[in-house]
């Protein structure tokens, strides 16, 4: 019994990593793009491919075009203060 509970934990944990992951990879991926594409310094087949290696739906791209990646939206202030 204690056995498969434990297996069952390993496994969890393991697809949660591997969620976790895959998901640091398509943002370093997708980042990537988007600086090197803003300087101008890819072509149209180079953009296809990082964009096809990062995975990410056309839906999510989409999205993703409307975030500035470039700052964090945070509120330094009530973080400070502790307020949530």
């Amino acid at each position: 019994v204690f056995i498969g509970d434990a297996s069952d934990t390993i496994a969890n944990k393991r697809s949660t990593e591997d969620a976790m992951a895959k998901l640091i990879k398509q943002a370093r991926i997708y980042s990537q793009f988007r600086m090197l594409n803003a300087q101008r310094l890819l072509d149209k087949a180079e953009a296809k491919q990082m964009l096809r290696a990062t995975q990410l739906s056309m839906s999510d791209i989409e999205q993703l075009k409307n975030i500035n990646i470039t700052t964090l939206p945070l509120d330094l202030q009530s973080d400070v203060n502790g307020d949530q």
